[in-house]
């Protein structure tokens, strides 16, 4: 009896002994790693990353031109340091930097010329020109761009005897908002020797009035036949040029660009830039291809200019071709006739054959080819191409591009995601404004004119988009063709007679994420750089745009109002709103 009572008591006592015994102490918690300074922090933003895992952060920590954090304040706070810039946005947005899949860095020398740009009035054109004339009379000619058909109703055309009467002492010559028209007076016309028999060159017209004289208005590459005369700019003028552009795209918030169709100048004049530090934005260079020189010449140069200038910035991979006009000049390629010329269908500027052959050597040789197809004959002349170059030389990530697509073939547009290929649109001219219902409507008639800018089919088909603006053909603002693209209406609802608009092919509109991504992230993706811009996550390169008011937080029609107070390139700061 006494046996189990003792075995229980010892046990108990032992138990006892155990639980006096003081508990072990845990191990020290593991330091966290000493985070080092970053050299810009932002702190309280609506930071919109365009980064589906991360959508929205308040802060943004920034070291040696690359983003290293992306989140909170509080988490943020351990990046600052004695040195660093520390900016509370006090709630603006923060977004990517901008990127521009489509414009034309040369039209910097028009920044210091008549700017006709968005002038929708007869006098107004009238009085910018005589204006400018009368203060730079030192000037050989008088040069501008940016004329609106819209200040010229109902024929959309001026004529050489308005020039005359404004510019009567010297040449003057003025291209159209359009790129693809030229304006000049009597003196530019003489010493381009154009008279009433001048034939029309191969994919250009000369204007001529009723009795056959010509009227001063050249379509096309009748353009060359005046441009070849006016004074070659200087190293300086290019120069001065490229700086004024620069400024414009920080201004804007750009970080990134394509020049659509570049001149062998360009590259020394932008590697110039670089070397100086200057270049506030990553730069693929489109090689420009011409139809009238040889191919296999100029397959030859393509190759040497793209080895010469190597991957850095800024790099010539990608080679522009041209492949119709504009429907406005009838000179777009329609895969059926325009209604009001039952005639034309308008021409294809590289011959379909030609143009399969090219493609492929060029596609075989890893270029990214980079098309102007404006009407619905070009795009499918387009992919016939690419599509023939896939089968000769397999499936690789060429992310070719077809740029403008103003008018597609419905048929087509499952094609782009098909054969990877890209739209570049400009989002700004998605507008019921007279390009559109004045002048390619009637022409189109309403069943193909509902595909005309068809944003949002090619994202439901899974396509890809990249915002250009073809500047400077249109606005460099970002925000302008944001909200175009989310309203299909002009900027603030109201058209250039202050009359309230409505939205135009409404079914294409684009929810205010998409829009963005275009410009951002899409348009890094057209450029081989959607690893290294686009979005804002740690590890990118620190491109960013700050805006003054967080964009979803306002009505649509005001996005294209908001300033851009900051833009960051890299990790600097290169403009900063006054």
């Amino acid at each position: 009896m006494t046996k189990p009572f003792t075995t229980c008591l010892l046990f108990t006592l032992l138990a006892g002994a155990a639980s006096a015994q003081p508990a072990p102490r845990p191990a020290p918690a593991a330091a966290p790693a000493p985070v080092e300074a970053a050299d810009l922090v932002l702190t309280r933003g609506a930071v919109y990353t365009v980064n589906p895992r991360q959508p929205w952060a308040t802060a943004v920590a920034v070291r040696a031109g690359r983003i290293v954090y992306v989140g909170d304040d509080k988490g943020a706070r351990p990046y600052t340091g004695p040195n660093t810039r520390v900016m509370n946005l006090k709630g603006r947005m923060v977004l990517p930097g901008f990127i521009d899949s489509h414009l034309h860095p040369a039209g910097g020398m028009s920044l210091s010329q008549v700017k006709l740009e968005q002038v929708f009035n007869r006098g107004e054109v009238s009085r910018r020109i005589r204006a400018y004339a009368q203060a730079n009379p030192q000037s050989p000619w008088v040069l501008g761009r940016g004329w609106e058909a819209g200040a010229f109703k109902p024929s959309g055309i001026p004529d050489r005897h308005l020039l005359d009467s404004l510019v009567p002492d010297r040449p003057a010559f003025l291209s159209a908002s359009d790129g693809h028209t030229g304006w000049a007076n009597s003196k530019a016309l003489a010493l381009a020797g154009i008279v009433r028999t001048t034939p029309d060159p191969a994919n250009g017209i000369v204007g001529k009035d009723a009795a056959g004289e010509p009227n001063g208005v050249l379509y096309e590459s009748a353009i060359d036949l005046v441009s070849r005369h006016i004074p070659r700019s200087t190293p300086a003028d290019r120069l001065r040029g490229n700086r004024l552009f620069l400024q414009a795209l920080r201004e804007a918030g750009v970080t990134g660009m394509m020049d659509a169709g570049a001149d062998a100048g360009t590259d020394s004049a932008f590697a110039a830039l670089a070397r100086a530090d200057e270049l506030t934005a990553q730069m693929t260079i489109c090689q420009r291809y011409d139809a009238d020189q040889d191919d296999s010449v100029q397959v030859a140069r393509f190759v040497e200019r793209r080895s010469r200038l190597g991957t850095a910035n800024p790099r010539a991979t990608a080679i522009k071709i041209m492949l119709d006009g504009i429907i406005e000049q009838y000179t777009g390629r329609l895969l059926q006739p325009y209604l009001d010329r039952p005639d034309t269908r308008g021409p294809l500027f590289v011959e379909q054959a030609r143009l399969d052959k090219l493609v492929a050597h060029l596609d075989r040789l890893g270029f990214q080819l980079h098309f102007h197809t404006i009407g619905d004959g070009a795009v499918r002349a387009a992919l016939d191409a690419l599509e023939a170059a896939q089968r000769a030389n397999g499936v690789r990530d060429s992310r070719h591009i077809v740029s403008h697509v103003q008018l597609i073939d419905p048929a087509d547009i499952a094609r782009l995601p098909k054969l990877g290929v890209i739209a570049s649109m400009t989002p700004a001219w998605s507008r019921g404004d007279d390009l559109n219902r004045t002048f390619a409507e009637p022409r189109l008639g309403p069943e193909r004119s509902r595909w005309l800018y068809p944003h949002r089919s090619i994202l439901d088909a899974g396509g890809r988009l990249a915002w250009g603006t073809d500047w400077p053909v249109t606005t460099l603002v970002p925000l302008q063709g944001i909200e175009t693209a989310v309203t299909r209406r002009y900027n603030g609802g109201r058209d250039p007679e202050g009359k309230p608009d409505a939205a135009w092919i409404p079914q294409e509109c684009l929810s205010l994420e998409q829009a963005i991504a275009a410009y951002t992230l899409g348009s890094a993706y057209a450029l081989f750089l959607e690893k290294d811009c686009g979005s804002v996550e740690a590890g990118k390169r620190a491109d960013l745009v700050v805006l003054e008011k967080n964009l979803f937080k306002i009505p649509a029609l005001e996005i294209h109002t908001v300033p851009v107070d900051y833009t960051i390139a890299g990790g600097q700061v290169v403009y900063e709103r006054q």
